[in-house]
């Protein structure tokens, strides 16, 4: 053959294998897609609320979100569920599954959501009123992720989300028997469309299925709106009742008009049906969302040609199916915790009435918005299989104060963050990891783990961690946190360990604690020294809240506002009052004020400045009169066993000097004591008791010793009045 032969041979064979060849691989290979596919596991995250304990969470989710988007041979993310906190971190786990950004721990959204702003950009500002916290320290962050949101996601992300959300007012128009309905479903469906296009985002719901689902306001190709309206729904999911105010949301539920059998997809609210409503946190009636994902992917999941999981385009149009028990559930419930709570006792003082009621309270509460995901698993049993659940087995710092304490400080939060962080890699890496199963095929063994640079602050913070908290064979050896500059963060990793292996994980035992380690709480500038006063400043923070609430409510529910405030932060925990004023009436009539001058040991002490008026009656009568003015400073000790949250009593120890006629020779010129005829030093000793820190009783003994007459002068003075802050 010659050259020009073997050429033309060349060539037929380069046709025939471009011919033949790649098209049989390219069938082939679609082949293996669908073989591939059809061992993905499609993945549901369900995200619980827990205030700023979703700082914890944040941690959590960040490293699994880094192990569902580097393992997408294992896992297919298609739905997130979330309530409360839980919403906000539902938004940043779907950015970070479906985007490409590695960033490090601490440069994450996840991060910056939770522990970027100060305690005190959670105060309201002048203008602002209607709750007691403002959501504008979330606000740099909004920003960020509209920008991401903007920068577009992978084309094979498709999501659907779920929230819930608490109208403030009922919907009364629920069914023609008259029921009504606060609870509500906001469930979206997220399409990427590639980089450089935002997302596409639209109501995912079934208007003719009952009970008749609530649609936001979406509007096909209007990107921008779209984007507010998810976030105002956001906010509105994770805004606790009187913490933070009500968002509003632009809503309509479908009906049983002709219109709406006939609507075009996507779903909208046509205009005239839109109607502004105020939405509270969701997780008031649904805290633990399981059973809402369970019934998301029941009517909205299908299989396509490759046996793959996908989104039917509306839910429930081919009635329910059963490929959910395919999907592995990632369950992040903030209350599940494996090691032992210690329950602050209440105090012997207090009646066993009122020391039951916050337990009560919990017991009707609790159960109440946690039903749904109970009932699921009744019914369900075998569901329990499918979710794969780390819980948390370290006392976290956000845990007390009803969740809300991380929200006071900061490094709080921080710890909390990257102690999500290792419990969730912890759990991925060995539990997750040995159980992990395709079937009957353990696959666990396939999974690939993010790793953190190691000279990075990150890895140096995770290794701490091993070294405190972690087993031997776990840790890095003595000495990694040395290698960490944050000084707050190793105190607060040693805390955890001491309240763990103390049993201990009460508020008071917490601060006693970093009091003795005169720790340093930055966001409420109180040095190491002053760490002992952390409790008293907590609630004069939160007073302040209460303050400013309360200007904006009328005369009345102001005084309602101002009284039960403190009595409820005196339920969850009875917190020492950093500085009072108090105005009371009797025989003397007082002013006064008291401060805090330390809390350390059985006995509070404080330090009492005031001013005693007598014979007002006089005074003020028809005949006029001279007023008795006696000033005086006492020492007034508070023994903690005599403070409950309802009762706080004090013992009184001082002096004073008292501003009468002089008889000349230095004699009251009477038996009895005779205030307008007596001048000179006094000593005071009393007792008082304060009911819901407002009313306050007291009485006190002065004595006169320096007076030259035969029988030591004296008097009692009883009194009643308030008490107030400042």
């Amino acid at each position: 053959m010659d050259a020009k032969g073997f050429r033309k041979f060349q060539q037929i064979v380069l046709l025939w294998v471009f011919g033949v060849f790649i098209p049989m691989s390219h069938a082939t290979g679609q082949e293996l897609t669908c073989e591939n596919s059809r061992t993905v596991m499609p993945v549901a995250l369900t995200l619980s609320g827990g205030v700023s304990l979703g700082a914890y969470q944040a941690g959590s989710l960040y490293y699994s979100s880094l192990i569902l988007r580097e393992n997408p041979k294992l896992f297919q993310t298609r739905l997130m569920t979330g309530s409360s906190a839980g919403a906000l971190n539902a938004l940043l786990a779907l950015l970070s599954v479906c985007g490409s950004e590695d960033l490090r721990p601490s440069q994450s959204a996840f991060y910056k959501m939770w522990v970027g702003f100060k305690a005190k950009e959670l105060l309201p500002v002048n203008g602002e009123s209607g709750a007691l916290l403002s959501p504008k320290a979330f606000e740099g962050i909004a920003s960020e992720l509209e920008a991401k949101w903007k920068a577009g996601i992978s084309s094979t992300c498709d999501v659907v989300l779920g929230f819930s959300v608490t109208r403030v007012e009922p919907f009364k128009d629920m069914s023609s028997i008259g029921f009504s309905r606060r609870g509500e479903k906001v469930t979206l469906r997220v399409r990427g469309q590639g980089p450089g296009r935002p997302p596409r985002l639209t109501n995912y719901v079934n208007p003719a299925l009952f009970p008749k689902p609530m649609l936001v306001d979406l509007e096909a190709g209007n990107d921008a709106q779209n984007f507010q309206t998810l976030k105002q729904v956001l906010f509105a999911s994770s805004a606790f009742p009187v913490a933070f105010q009500p968002a509003e949301l632009r809503t309509c539920v479908a009906g049983q008009t002709e219109r709406w059998s006939h609507l075009d997809l996507p779903f909208q609210c046509p205009k005239e049906e839109l109607a502004s409503a105020a939405f509270a946190d969701g997780g008031i009636f649904d805290n633990k969302p399981l059973a809402f994902a369970e019934k998301i992917s029941r009517m909205g999941l299908t299989d396509d040609s490759c046996g793959r999981l996908t989104w039917r385009e509306v839910p429930g149009s081919g009635g329910e199916s059963q490929v959910g028990n395919r999907l592995l559930y990632f369950y992040s419930d903030l209350s599940a915790v494996t090691y032992v709570r210690d329950e602050s006792k209440r105090e012997m003082t207090e009646s066993r009435a009122f020391s039951v009621l916050p337990s009560i309270f919990d017991g009707l509460f609790g159960p109440a918005r946690n039903q749904d995901s109970a009932l699921l698993l009744e019914q369900a049993p075998a569901l329990e299989s499918q979710i794969a659940a780390p819980k948390n087995s370290v006392p976290r710092m956000g845990d007390s104060l009803l969740g809300f304490y991380g929200f006071f400080e900061r490094d709080f939060r921080s710890f909390d963050f990257y102690l999500g962080l290792w419990e969730a890699r912890e759990y991925f890496t060995t539990s997750l990891r040995k159980n992990l199963r395709r079937g009957v095929v353990a696959v666990g063994e396939e999974m690939r783990f993010p790793e953190f640079e190691g000279a990075s602050e990150d890895a140096k913070k995770l290794s701490c961690l091993d070294e405190i908290l972690g087993t031997p064979a776990a840790s890095h050896g003595r000495g990694a946190c040395a290698g960490t500059s944050d000084r707050s963060f190793v105190l607060l990793a040693r805390l955890a360990s001491a309240r763990l292996h103390a049993k201990r994980t009460d508020f008071s035992f917490m601060t006693e604690w970093l009091a003795r380690e005169r720790y340093e709480y930055r966001d409420l500038g109180l040095s190491g020294d002053e760490a002992w006063r952390a409790p008293a400043r907590i609630k004069t923070e939160a007073i302040k809240a209460v303050s400013h609430l309360a200007k904006s409510q009328s005369m009345a529910d102001a005084f309602i506002l101002r009284t039960a405030g403190p009595l409820a932060l005196n339920v969850i925990e009875p917190l020492p009052i950093e500085n009072d004023f108090a105005v009371t009436l009797g025989p003397q009539a007082t002013v006064e004020t008291s401060t805090l001058l330390d809390d350390q040991g059985a006995v509070r002490t404080r330090m009492r400045l005031g001013l005693g008026v007598e014979n007002l009656s006089a005074w003020f009568g028809p005949d006029g009169g001279r007023a008795v003015l006696t000033p005086f400073a006492d020492v007034e000790w508070e023994p903690r066993d005599l403070v409950s949250s309802y009762v706080q009593a004090r013992f009184q120890l001082g002096g004073g000097y008292k501003f009468a006629e002089s008889a000349g020779d230095g004699l009251c010129q009477t038996e009895r004591f005779a205030p307008l005829r007596c001048r000179g030093a006094v000593v005071r000793t009393g007792l008082s008791f304060t009911l819901f820190e407002r009313l306050r009783l007291q009485v006190a003994f002065e004595a006169m010793p320096f007076q030259k007459d035969r029988q030591l002068p004296w008097q009692l003075l009883p009194g009643l009045g308030l008490q107030f802050y400042f």
